[in-house]
């Protein structure tokens, strides 16, 4: 692996070049636009839990 390729701020599929923000880092970008997308705004009440289960003893 060569890190200065993996670490450059250009863009996979991007067909022009992006101005980036010098205030902002191109991966806080990113994480702004997953964090206030609206798919992932919908998961906000949401959890993985199964419930709570009753345990019978013998």
């Amino acid at each position: 692996m060569i890190w200065k390729e993996l670490l450059n701020s250009q863009r996979f599929g991007a067909t022009k070049s992006i101005n980036f923000d010098p205030a902002r880092s191109p991966f806080e970008m990113d994480y702004d636009r997953i964090i206030f997308s609206y798919p992932f705004r919908r998961l906000q009440d949401k959890n993985t839990g199964q419930g709570h289960y009753r345990i019978q003893s013998l």
